[in-house]
């Protein structure tokens, strides 16, 4: 009988249940294991700030973070709120530097090296700062650029989804044959693009590898 019932026209009724209850019980499994590990940290000393935060040898946090030699990578230091990075590690006059280098902001909290060739090949420094540092440093510094951008995009998708929920209800079927057509004419043209650009990546030894990703992502 309900086969015959047009999708707009089903609401709830005495003959209709739930049927999520597993999924209900794995999100607050979920939920409740993320409390525990976050309770269970919480009393070990755990301290989150050290991940976003700079910190020298002794695990003070300060605001900037400097290495006074680009030999050995556990020994930082803490320097003024004030100081700028490359003119406090590259301060000939500075008795705190061992090795003095151009440096630059990263994080809000670490002066790191600019030229990454400053350091010496095979010491605890180089095998620290190489280049999946390097690819690494700049995929956190897009994200902490765009942080407020993604939060608003989250919001809005938020927004969206209940603004999606209520017209579903009046315009159901037809919304879902245009949401399944939209879908595979993007999803054509999104795979046309990542193809055409891996084949153009593949052509240079320093994008062929990330060529070749985009041409099996647009296979797939």
């Amino acid at each position: 009988a309900y086969s015959q019932i047009e999708l707009a026209e089903v609401v709830p009724n005495k003959n209709r249940h739930c049927t999520d209850v597993p999924c209900c019980l794995l999100i607050i499994a979920a939920i409740l294991l993320e409390v525990l590990i976050a309770m269970y940290a919480h009393e070990s000393g755990a301290n989150p700030h050290l991940i976003t935060d700079g910190y020298d040898y002794q695990l003070n946090m300060c605001e900037l973070v400097i290495w006074p030699s680009l030999s050995v990578y556990n020994i930082r230091l803490c320097i003024p709120e004030n100081a700028e990075c490359s003119d406090y590690t590259n301060d000939v006059n500075n008795p705190y530097m061992i090795d003095h280098y151009e440096s630059k902001q990263f994080l809000d909290s670490y002066c790191i090296p600019s030229n990454m060739n400053q350091m010496a090949i095979g010491t605890d420094m180089e095998s620290h700062f190489d280049s999946t540092t390097q690819t690494l440093e700049h995929a956190l510094i897009d994200v902490a650029t765009a942080k407020w951008l993604i939060v608003i995009i989250c919001v809005s998708a938020i927004i969206l989804s209940f603004i999606y929920i209520r017209i579903i209800q009046y315009i159901g079927r037809f919304l879902v044959w245009f949401t399944a057509l939209l879908i595979m004419v993007g999803g054509g043209i999104l795979c046309y693009y990542l193809i055409s650009s891996g084949m153009e990546d593949v052509q240079s030894a320093e994008t062929e590898t990330m060529g070749r990703w985009q041409i099996g992502f647009g296979v797939a």
